[in-house]
């Protein structure tokens, strides 16, 4: 792992098999709505196949020995209960519950097919990275000459908001944090190479222009500045201090944040109540959103603090909760991140109460006793960030996340089968 990531690409068969599923988590271009149901995936096709594979080539014991299959029994539960409590269509349960076993087994079928390589795999994730962080330069450029790959998007000092083959700019900030977070611990050690490469993912990470993810790197910027002062390089600590500085500088005078820390401030004013129609017409999008979001979770939690109000029901909570009486009042308005919270803290205390919160501490508990210690801030990044503000249970790599988390490497050593 101290190696160039790039340089130790390898294009054998089993690694162009993983460079197709750790693409997955950053590309996910789907069919919207698929037959009136459900919104389809292309990388659904990969997933599948990757069950089809892994049902002559894993061993059914080691699948029933892992710890994803109490996850799932808990979240079954957990939701039966808040369903007791308060029922809802279970045609959202369905939906999700089915979404957790097929992406879910597909992960874990991946990571036993590779026996828990989790330095390779993310060595792998880190190329990906770099090419995605590489091709937002470009995209800039074109923005420049009005030429839009993807749609503009104001930025900062007339720069625009990039996100490569991803979806949108946040969604490429939080897939860059992990692989920024890695090199930024290893750059004292670094090659030129490898200098290049963090400048690349930099620059990336810079164009996206997302507050929330500039706000955790910040954070973890803030947080390694005393590791080094410890190590005596005193051309490092100038260094991240330089790039502390321009994020804080751009995070605060960047108008659009500036906006919504001081909408925020004024809707907290009128929690948990659903606000007049002047107000939310003149908040921006992402502030409103957020707030809506709120409310739903503070409701479901309130009528039931344990379980939360099951699997799926967010969208339907935040439907009864909020934009049915918002129609009767007449106030007519752009509904956002309605299905997902637009924050993983939001939806997952809206449908799992404190069993959601309990989740959340397991995962970082699990993370500072993670066996790589170099990957741990990484890890911690990507879910700081997911929590903030991506709360989707399926795009964008949180079964890979949490899948490296929960698979004991040491123990799927030699348990694959032959052939």
């Amino acid at each position: 792992m101290e190696k160039p990531f790039l340089a130790t690409f390898d294009f054998s068969r089993k690694n162009v098999f993983a460079i197709c599923m750790i693409l997955t988590v950053f590309v996910s271009y789907k069919y919207q709505n698929f037959a009136g149901i459900a919104d389809f995936y292309y990388h659904y096709i990969l997933y599948f196949l990757v069950l089809i594979f892994g049902f002559f080539r894993v061993s059914y014991n080691t699948v029933w020995q892992q710890p994803f299959l109490k996850f799932l029994l808990i979240t079954l539960v957990s939701s039966a209960i808040a369903y007791f409590f308060q029922p809802y269509p279970l045609i959202h349960f369905a939906k999700q519950f089915g979404g957790f076993i097929f992406i879910g087994l597909t992960w874990l079928v991946f990571f036993i097919l590779f026996k828990g390589s989790k330095q390779m795999l993310f060595s792998i994730y880190i190329g990906i990275a770099l090419i995605a962080a590489f091709l937002t330069i470009p995209e800039q450029v074109l923005h420049q000459y009005d030429v839009h790959l993807t749609p503009k998007k104001g930025g900062w000092i007339g720069l625009f908001r990039c996100y490569s083959f991803t979806e949108e700019p946040f969604s490429l900030a939080l897939l860059l944090l992990p692989a920024l977070s890695f090199y930024t611990q290893k750059m004292a050690t670094l090659s030129r190479w490898g200098l290049l490469q963090f400048a690349v993912l930099l620059t990336g990470f810079f164009f996206t222009f997302s507050g929330a993810g500039w706000l955790v790197f910040g954070l973890f910027l803030l947080f390694n500045l005393w590791q080094s002062l410890k190590s005596n390089k005193r051309w490092l600590f100038a260094v991240k201090i330089l790039v502390l500085t321009s994020l804080s500088v751009g995070f605060f005078s960047y108008s659009g944040t500036q906006t919504r820390v001081r909408e925020s401030m004024k809707m907290v004013s009128y929690f948990a109540e659903l606000p007049s129609k002047k107000v939310l017409v003149d908040v921006n999008t992402s502030t409103r959103a957020l707030y809506l979001n709120s409310i739903v979770a503070y409701n479901q939690v309130k009528k039931n603090p344990l379980t939360g109000g099951g699997l799926g029901s967010h969208g339907v909570a935040y439907k009864k909760i909020v934009q049915t009486p918002l129609d009767s009042f007449g106030i007519y308005i752009a509904h956002y991140n309605q299905l997902d919270g637009g924050s993983g803290l939001i939806r997952l205390l809206s449908e799992f109460g404190l069993v959601g919160l309990f989740f959340i501490l397991y995962v970082f508990y699990r993370i500072i006793k993670f066996e790589h210690v170099s990957l741990r801030m990484p890890f911690a990044l990507f879910w700081m960030a997911y929590l903030i503000h991506s709360g989707n249970y399926f795009l964008h790599g949180t079964f890979f996340w949490l899948m490296m988390l929960l698979i004991d490497s040491k123990r799927l050593e030699g348990i694959t089968k032959s052939g």
